[in-house]
């Protein structure tokens, strides 16, 4: 194996497609360049005849139109490439007129890997500058044909012509003007010439490129009964172009603008950023090299050895032979590969084998080959697992190599790195929530305020973006049914028992972002007496789209606001403390305090609530016996003194009312001593209940009755749920299972359990290995 590491920073396009931003022709101020007066012969066979008859289009109409789909864009760019890997990263190509930094140094950079370009003159240069002569584009179309298995030895005899000017062109040129010709991909112009020395135009240049597509196993590209281009992966599923550009349409034959649209919706050409594709207009040398790089991405040309690209999770790996074999397929390769988080650096343990930051992706071991690994199939391709946005994360890094049965990677070893960003997903909605602009469990309002529901649509992973049109063309909308019931005896009216004294249906749209909203209110039919209630119910139902995303919540009881016109009362009181606390010694008292916040029925702050705290331990002799009064945002700070060793302390705070029953809350403060390591537990500890966090500190609190702290930092090793994991990943769950828990309080039956093992609390160069079980409940 080769003792290197290729770094995906060194190959900026190994994920895909050379970015089109980087070859896009509006940029180069030469691209304005002379007009042509009519038009080249383009096409050939059943092509030729519809030449003559131009599309019927609107004059002067300059901007890219879109089709049924009302969306202008390439709906069948490649999702992969042929510059990855060595076709860019080889070494330069020894252009003098190429520097590092030129707009198309990568594109011409891989063509000329792939030998498709020799550069001009004595070979030392490209001239990425000067137009493409219709020789010399034959020659690209010639070589590239080759790589891209296209077998240019047959065609049709009746379409070659012999061409009176091409006596003169260099004998490679010759052989890929006829056969070219011979197989319809780039024609004369009529009159018995082929004009070789003459610019390819653009117009021209779209129709070869999609002509050579045509002929290339597995792309895209089929014609229809009338030898139009049709874009699909099958012929039976295949479409015509839905998008063009209006000053094709309004000024050239049907055959050249069904051309043209079917190179802009494969992403080989893109027009101009005002909207035209100028086909008369030339191609410079800079822009052909970005033309063919794209229309490579459409074939099973990838470079010698083995690369990898991703394509939302989606990782396909290619083993290709070396350029004396023409680039040819390698079939029957075992393929390991194994990930971590993108923020991980320690990856090897000190004997140079991967250690338990690292995890396979695909077979049964990480870092070796074993029978369980994929191999490449006859395209000398293959697929890896799907890597889902849960496991993605914030990001991984993702190594592939390939090897024989038995063998395993160690430190220094070759492999192809990937780095593999979350995607966004395309999948459908799977379910509809419903919440409402209230407090968390508030569900009373004040007459005269608006309260907002919203529907919400959701998808398994990834955003909720794009979810409108789940429902098709139209999208998704939901008939709500708002029902209304009065009281003015200060009873809360029942809907099962009384009659809605107003009702309302209304019609819901989904927005692209999933979400529909529609608004409740109720007005104080007597604002001069007290005592008023309004009860405002809805249901929920699917008018159109999916039935499916009906909301799972049915019970028209679950979905209410009590409008009301009572007076404000403290309703909740919380409790909170810092995450941990360091227990004084034996006998030694140290001051701490707590915030209580008080809130009303409304979810309101409460001011001047008066507050007592206490304590559960010691006999509550720290704690204060006076009242504290809320500020104007509801909340008051207590101090009071603690004695004694590790312990959880329960505080409670009181607000008694003049009349009526005391509200409590309650809040615990996690008094705590150093977890030590000791001859005994050599530094580790088997699976203890986390009890609290503090993310900030980067300490954990663990224990039953005695609570300890553990301290951990970004050089240690963690895995979560038996995955190898980030810190990022780490204190996430942590935090999402402990509010669960604290939440739930008896009721949680879920798992929050931290194990380490070579753990050193005092070495903070120490490394030390996490391991957190982090489990929602179960129904």
């Amino acid at each position: 194996m080769e003792h290197r590491y290729r770094k995906e920073g060194h190959m900026p396009h190994s994920k895909g497609p050379v970015p089109q931003a980087q070859a896009k022709e509006g940029p180069m101020p030469q691209l304005v360049k002379k007009r042509r007066s009519g038009w080249a012969v383009l096409a050939a066979g059943a092509l030729v005849a519809s030449l003559l008859a131009v599309s019927a289009g609107p004059a002067g109409a300059a901007e890219v139109k879109a089709g049924d789909d009302n969306e202008a864009s390439p709906g069948n760019e490649a999702p992969f490439s042929a510059c990855v890997g060595d076709a860019v990263e080889a070494p330069d190509p020894g252009f003098s007129d190429v520097p590092a930094g030129h707009a198309f140094a990568e594109v011409i950079s891989c063509i000329a890997y792939y030998g498709i370009t020799n550069g001009t003159g004595d070979g030392s240069t490209y001239s990425p500058n000067a137009d493409v002569s219709r020789a010399q584009m034959a020659l690209f179309l010639y070589r590239a044909a080759a790589l891209m298995g296209v077998d240019l030895m047959g065609g049709d005899d009746d379409m070659m012509a012999d061409y009176s000017d091409i006596g003169d062109v260099w004998e490679e040129a010759q052989n890929a003007i006829r056969a070219l010709a011979r197989n319809g991909i780039l024609m004369g112009r009529g009159m018995g010439l082929f004009e070789p020395a003459a610019d390819i135009t653009r117009a021209e240049m779209a129709a070869a490129l999609v002509a050579l597509l045509d002929h290339t196993p597995g792309a895209p590209v089929h014609t229809d009964d009338d030898g139009l281009y049709e874009l699909g992966d099958s012929a039976d599923t295949a479409e015509a172009p839905d998008d063009w550009f209006g000053d094709v349409r309004a000024s050239k034959p049907r055959a050249v603008d069904n051309a043209v649209a079917a190179a802009y919706e494969l992403g080989v050409t893109q027009g101009y950023s005002d909207g035209t594709f100028k086909p008369d207009d030339s191609v410079s040398r800079g822009e052909m090299a970005a033309f063919i790089t794209r229309t490579l991405a459409h074939s099973n040309l990838r470079p010698a050895g083995l690369t990898a690209q991703n394509v939302k999770g989606t990782i396909t790996v290619s083993v290709r032979g070396d350029r004396d074999a023409d680039f040819a397929p390698v079939p029957n390769r075992a393929v390991d590969a194994f990930k971590a988080a993108a923020s991980e650096t320690l990856l090897f343990t000190s004997a140079g084998k991967c250690n338990s930051r690292v995890s396979f992706v695909d077979g049964a071991n990480r870092c070796e080959i074993d029978g369980a690994d994929p191999v490449t199939q006859t395209d000398g391709n293959t697929r890896l697992a799907v890597l889902e946005n849960d496991v993605i994360g914030d990001g991984l890094t993702v190594w592939v190599w390939h090897g024989e049965i038995g063998d395993e990677f160690s430190e220094g070893d070759w492999a192809y790195e990937l780095a593999v960003e979350p995607h966004e997903t395309t999948a459908a909605p799977s379910k509809a929530e419903v919440s409402d602009s209230l407090p968390d469990g508030i569900t009373k309002a004040r007459f005269g305020t608006t309260v907002t529901v919203t529907v919400q649509l959701k998808k398994d992973s990834g955003d909720d973006s794009g979810l409108g049109t789940a429902g098709g063309p139209d999208g998704v909308e939901y008939t709500v049914v708002i029902n209304k019931y009065g009281k003015t005896d200060g009873t809360d009216p029942d809907p099962t028992a009384d009659s809605a004294f107003a009702t309302a249906t209304e019609t819901v749209k989904v927005a692209d972002d999933g979400s529909a909203m529609f608004t409740l209110d109720a007005a104080d039919a007597n604002s001069n007496a007290v005592g008023n209630r309004v009860k405002v119910t809805y249901t929920i139902t699917g008018a159109k789209g999916p039935t499916d995303l009906v909301p799972a919540e049915a019970d028209p009881s679950e979905w209410f606001v009590d409008f009301t016109d009572e007076a404000a009362a403290v309703m909740t009181l919380k409790v909170e403390v810092a995450p941990y606390q360091e227990a004084p010694g034996a006998g030694e008292t140290v001051g701490s305090a707590a915030t209580v916040t008080a809130t009303d029925q409304f979810g309101r702050p409460f001011r001047n609530a008066g507050i007592v705290l206490a304590s559960d331990l010691n006999n509550n002799a720290g704690t204060p016996d006076a009242k504290r009064f809320t500020g104007s945002d509801g909340r008051v700070r207590i101090g009071y003194s603690y004695t004694g060793g590790a312990d959880i302390e329960t505080l409670t705070a009181t607000y008694t009312p003049t009349a009526g029953t005391p509200v409590t809350g309650a809040g615990m403060a996690f008094w705590v001593t150093a977890w030590e390591t000791t001859a005994d537990n050599g530094g580790s500890q088997t699976s203890i209940d986390v009890l609290n966090v503090d993310v900030d500190a980067d300490q954990v609190v663990v224990g039953t009755d005695t609570p300890m702290s553990v301290n951990y930092d970004s050089g240690d090793f963690f895995t979560v749920n038996d995955e190898p994991s980030s810190i990022a990943k780490f204190e996430e769950e942590l935090a999402k299972v402990l509010e669960a828990k604290n939440k739930e309080g008896e009721g949680f039956n879920g798992d929050l359990t931290l194990s380490w093992q070579s753990y050193d609390h005092e070495d903070s160069a120490d490394i030390a290995s996490f391991v957190l079980v982090a489990t929602l409940s179960s129904s």
